[in-house]
């Protein structure tokens, strides 16, 4: 178990180092899904699969802040294709849109896998991860 944590980590670990030497202007965004509230966005550049997980940078933009000043919020998203579970690693609020500009927070996060079907913006974006031809194009490490 100690050493299925300490992969997790590494892998964590070299997702963001890896990020982190991207430019940002190789960001590619995608629209996965959009309701009254928000607008969600995933990473198509930085999308990676790896042990069975599908690790990406997720964005919801709101259409009206939350907390008063924030209106978008990224994440660092892990998903489970076969058991439909996702687990969100680190999120980030943003004044402006699409995470950008330098006012932002940390936000708390929760390490338990969750299911996809109690959200839909969250199911819809699993369901385009793991099954749509153009995402899987641009997925690095997926086996074909």
């Amino acid at each position: 178990m100690k050493i299925l944590n300490n992969f997790a980590i590494f892998l964590i670990t070299s997702f963001f180092v890896i990020s982190i030497a991207q430019s940002k202007d190789k960001t590619e965004w995608y629209k996965t899904f959009e309701n009254e509230s928000a607008t969600f966005f995933i990473d198509t550049h930085m999308l990676i699969y790896e042990n069975g997980y599908h690790m990406f940078w997720l964005i919801e933009n709101f259409k009206k802040p939350f907390l008063k000043r924030y209106k978008s919020i990224l994440r660092y998203t892990f998903f489970d294709c076969k058991r439909k579970t996702y687990k969100f690693f680190n999120s980030f609020a943003y004044a402006s849109q699409m995470a950008s500009g330098k006012d932002f927070i940390k936000l708390p996060h929760n390490n338990s896998w969750s299911d996809s079907s109690n959200k839909e913006s969250i199911f819809k974006t699993l369901d385009l991860i793991c099954n749509d031809s153009y995402i899987k194009t641009k997925t690095r490490g997926l086996n074909p």
